[in-house]
């Protein structure tokens, strides 16, 4: 079977100096790979964010790469991409003659190889350790939960994205959550790591006691994922995919977007319930090994798509959790 897979907002091959932290580039390669091994041909349709990029690039047996003009030829955070995705859409879908009726929905999936529980010692009498993993911009709302913070005593915040720690100090947003921090007396309680690279974000997450996703605009919220992979509950905004990703009262709480108040009440009523924190934990594990592999999003595509054209599904019981 010919898969197309869309992917608007990064090139699934990453390039030197590009942002990590579990990154579009690594779940699409990932996913396009995993189908491609159960016998289709797969052709990832992205954005053009690099002039030097070809039309059409190799990315294992059976899965290529092919880039679409779209707005400028550069990297763009998530929120500056939406002007562009019918621009983006146009060339690719209305090709293809797609109807919204024949159009399904899967979620990414997750590498269990890379992302699942694991003990980290942080040492006798540490805080409390809340986690944000993404863009720094005002919409992806590290301010406000940096506001939630002095209403949720005896916790410290580890902040992961933006530039490599080493130019931190150069950076505007930075500089913005920096001086927020100050303003509200938790410069020693707010940390800025920088860029966190892929292979570090799994111990990074297992190192949290909640992992927060409290974004503005509407985004499928990877990190939700992986932090359930990892067996950490998340507190996250109701916006886009994450309303399907986290399932309130079972793998973590859902607030409304953009209320530092709603956030600070819901971190304490959690961190003050370690009986709801443990089953959180327990419950999100549970949740990505049943539904949320690689393996099994693989299979769930592949399944949408031969509803789509009316074929008998193929057997899945040779796939494995992975």
């Amino acid at each position: 079977m010919k898969i197309a897979m869309v992917a608007a907002s990064a090139s699934p091959l990453p390039r030197s100096g590009e942002r990590a932290a579990g990154g579009l580039h690594t779940q699409v390669k990932s996913l396009a790979q995993a189908t491609a091994r159960r016998g289709h041909q797969v052709v990832v349709y992205t954005r053009r964010d690099h002039p030097a990029l070809p039309d059409r690039v190799p990315l294992c047996d059976g899965a290529t790469v092919e880039h679409v003009p779209a707005g400028p030829p550069e990297w763009l955070p998530a929120e500056r991409v939406v002007p562009y995705l019918a621009e983006f859409g146009a060339p690719q879908l209305r090709r293809l003659g797609i109807s919204y009726s024949r159009v399904g929905i899967v979620s990414p999936g997750v590498d269990l190889d890379e992302f699942h529980p694991r003990s980290i010692d942080r040492g006798r009498g540490a805080a409390t350790r809340l986690l944000t993993l993404g863009p720094l911009s005002e919409s992806s709302s590290v301010d406000d939960v940096i506001c939630a913070l002095p209403r949720v005593p005896g916790a410290e915040l580890l902040v992961g994205g933006g530039p490599p720690a080493d130019q931190l100090f150069a950076n505007d947003d930075v500089a913005r959550l920096r001086e927020l921090a100050v303003r509200l007396g938790l410069q020693d309680r707010v940390t800025l790591v920088g860029e966190v690279p892929h292979s570090e974000v799994p111990e990074l997450i297992c190192s949290a006691d909640v992992v927060i996703c409290a974004p503005w605009y509407p985004r499928f919220g990877m990190v939700a994922v992986e932090a359930m992979a990892c067996g950490v509950p998340i507190v996250a905004s109701v916006v886009g995919g994450l309303r399907d990703t986290v399932l309130p009262g079972m793998t973590g709480d859902l607030v409304a977007a953009h209320s530092p108040d709603e956030l600070a009440l819901a971190l304490r009523r959690l961190l003050g319930d370690s009986v709801r924190l443990q089953a959180y934990r327990f419950a999100a594990t549970d949740r990505a090994r049943a539904a949320l592999s690689r393996g099994r999003v693989a299979v769930a595509i592949e399944s949408v798509y031969l509803d789509v054209i009316g074929m008998p599904h193929a057997e899945t019981e040779s796939v494995t959790v992975a």
